[in-house]
């Protein structure tokens, strides 16, 4: 498609098969959201990847959900040392094994977080996930 001048200049044109033209940039982390039931309910623990920061897991949860967060506390987990690599296939005393490190982050949030409950019945529950997303009813 050209613009209507003396010189042929082409006008870029967005195809997107998807429902809109904006890209959304999808994070190259995973964060898990863990089950602290001893923590208030404006409260969630999160286990991160070592190279997270605050500013990064308050931008993430602002942009990609909406929620507000007062303050983020982190803290590095460090395993214990343990002789010899698990899974090794033969042991090897006197030589020492740090597993790798968990990073968990802490942040008070603006509104409450509720758990659902926890099904008693797992293949109940899994069930009725898996009839409701193929629509079949449940």
């Amino acid at each position: 498609m050209y613009a209507s001048s003396s010189s042929p200049i082409p006008i870029q044109t967005t195809l997107s098969t998807s429902i809109s033209p904006l890209t959304v940039p999808r994070p190259n982390f995973v964060l898990t959201l863990l089950r602290t039931p001893s923590s208030p309910p404006n409260f969630a623990t999160f286990l991160v990847p070592l190279s997270l920061n605050k500013l990064d897991l308050r931008d993430y949860l602002f942009h990609a959900y909406g929620i507000r967060v007062y303050g983020v506390r982190s803290y590095i987990q460090m395993k214990k040392i343990t002789q010899d690599k698990p899974g090794s296939k033969r042991p090897k005393p006197r030589k020492w094994f740090r597993p790798k490190s968990i990073k968990k982050m802490m942040v008070e949030m603006e509104r409450p977080f509720v758990w659902p409950e926890e099904p008693k019945e797992f293949d109940l529950y899994v069930l009725m996930i898996f009839l409701k997303e193929w629509g079949l009813g449940g």
